[in-house]
């Protein structure tokens, strides 16, 4: 795998960015505002392809998500002291790459999921709302989940500072989904904020800059317990 790294400040926590499916950090992102504004944080960035996305070598195959996930987490520790000045920064389906991270007992800093996906459903939804109830009915037993996690129950179980930005009608989430998660951030007394924006639309901006939950939520952490 291949991907970016950008400094911040020296000594600085390190915010890992997982992106969506087929997003590329090596396709055009490197000069992106929204690392810039990472950096105008103080803090640094770690950006990697998935296997078979953009510069990187291999196959996508989602069920290797998990081990990937892992080695790239390890680097974003290595360059930032230690997981406790890890930020991760998760769309779509790097949200699933960040619950497999929880599932391992690892506990980062802080964690913004945005357009948060379910591994028990993404398929089954994607395949209703993109080929229709029946032919997506059909095609199910043919695929398997990308991942055997559940998003909500690491959401119950995390120790970290966790904010969820999601849109309001979501094609890859039901409205119960949407109902679990916010539960779930309720009872763990977390952030949560929803947007006007379907799934693709808050990918994009997600990709495009920080919003502006994020900035507030990183600079308190920064002047807490990230920067001590």
């Amino acid at each position: 795998m291949r991907g970016v790294f950008i400094p911040g400040e020296d000594g600085a926590p390190v915010v890992l960015h997982f992106l969506e499916s087929r997003a590329s950090i090596t396709r055009g992102l490197v000069q992106h505002p929204l690392l810039e504004e990472v950096q105008e944080l103080g803090l640094s960035s770690l950006v990697v392809d998935y296997k078979g996305v953009g510069a990187s070598d291999g196959s996508t195959w989602p069920p290797a998500l998990d081990r990937d996930a892992s080695l790239v987490y390890s680097e974003a520790v290595r360059r930032a002291g230690g997981e406790s000045r890890v930020i991760i920064r998760a769309t779509s389906l790097g949200t699933l790459a960040t619950a497999s991270l929880l599932a391992r007992g690892h506990s980062p800093a802080c964690i913004v999921l945005i357009a948060p996906v379910r591994a028990e459903t993404v398929v089954k939804n994607w395949s209703s709302s993109v080929i229709g109830e029946v032919p997506g009915f059909l095609l199910r037993p043919l695929v398997s989940p990308p991942l055997s996690v559940d998003l909500v129950e690491q959401i119950l179980r995390t120790r970290g500072h966790l904010a969820l930005i999601t849109p309001e009608e979501d094609f890859l989430l039901s409205s119960d989904e949407q109902e679990l998660l916010e539960e779930a951030v309720y009872e763990r007394a977390m952030g949560w904020i929803t947007l006007g924006r379907s799934h693709v639309e808050l990918c994009i901006q997600a990709r495009a800059r920080l919003f502006p939950l994020e900035s507030g939520f990183y600079r308190v952490l920064m002047d807490r317990e990230i920067g001590e």
